[in-house]
């Protein structure tokens, strides 16, 4: 990627369901200042949502911005206090829920409601986490209204030598219904 930028690509969809060519779309650090767009979203509103990644090496600087996905006009930024957001989804119930690496503090990695406290310039967001994980990087919402949650889990990197095979234990978690 261009760490000077924090582009956000898209590619048009065609009416005959195939792609357009893949284009930058928005830099969004030269936006927030925050490096790395990871995770992504489309509110009801049909604004953009990102969650601004920022430096893995750099505690709680994970952003919420939100855009307006025709004019690209930055509508809103927020402090999350999350370290490393890896995915962004809507509920059914029209919870925002993030996914958080936590690269830096890996004790801290989970799933987390964005709660938003306040209003306008005044806005604010509290994290609160609904369950632990570990190392955290895709999910969505199944058509049976549970919510799927890829996570890497423990690598060989992380495991002692003693426990190497019982590395590499990336799977896909189920949470029931109702979030």
């Amino acid at each position: 990627g261009d760490d000077t930028k924090g582009w956000i690509v898209r590619a048009e969809i065609k009416g005959d369901g195939g792609f357009g060519p893949l284009e930058r779309y928005l830099a969004t650090k030269e936006a927030t200042n925050v490096d790395a767009p990871v995770g992504l979203t489309l509110s009801d509103k049909g604004h953009l949502v990102v969650g601004q990644m920022g430096e893995i090496t750099v505690p709680n600087d994970g952003l919420l911005t939100f855009y307006n996905a025709k004019t690209k006009k930055m509508l809103l930024n927020l402090e999350t206090g999350l370290h490393d957001i890896t995915a962004l989804v809507y509920s059914p119930k029209g919870h925002l829920y993030a996914l958080d690496f936590a690269w830096a503090k890996p004790e801290d990695a989970g799933l987390y409601r964005l709660d938003a406290e306040g209003a306008g310039k005044d806005q604010q967001i509290k994290p609160v986490k609904i369950v632990a994980l570990k190392k955290p990087a895709a999910m969505a919402f199944g058509a049976d209204g549970a919510l799927y949650i890829a996570v890497f889990g423990e690598t060989e990197g992380d495991a002692e030598d003693a426990d190497k095979e019982k590395a590499a234990t990336g799977q896909v978690i189920k949470l029931e219904p109702g979030l």
